[in-house]
């Protein structure tokens, strides 16, 4: 059974995680509005996840700058960069923090 802290700890970094993965999967369709919620979204869960100490402000700092340029893309219609570069970004989210999860419950 996962503990309290790194269940909190999953639930912050996957739920960034879910909204980038949406973000692709809607940029796949061209679906520009939802597309640009997901990322929107996510951007604010990766200030959420620096608040909760999820992340450290170095990655959280790095990951909001990182979705600015696909929120442009999405602004301009531009979905073969914000299909892959969401792609590039769902997969890095994933496995960190599939990293931290396991990591806090080697720690316990």
């Amino acid at each position: 059974m996962i503990s309290e802290e790194c269940h909190d700890l999953a639930t912050v970094l996957f739920k960034n995680w879910l909204f980038i993965d949406s973000a692709r999967r809607y940029a796949i369709t061209k679906n520009k509005e939802q597309a640009l919620m997901a990322t929107i979204n996510a951007r604010a869960v990766v200030y959420e996840s620096g608040y909760e100490k999820a992340l450290t402000e170095n990655e959280a700092k790095a990951l909001a700058t990182d979705l600015e340029p696909v929120i442009d893309a999405l602004n301009k219609e531009e979905f073969t960069f914000a299909q892959d570069r969401l792609h590039e970004l769902s997969e890095q989210v994933f496995m960190s923090a599939l990293q931290k999860v396991v990591s806090c419950e080697c720690r316990r």
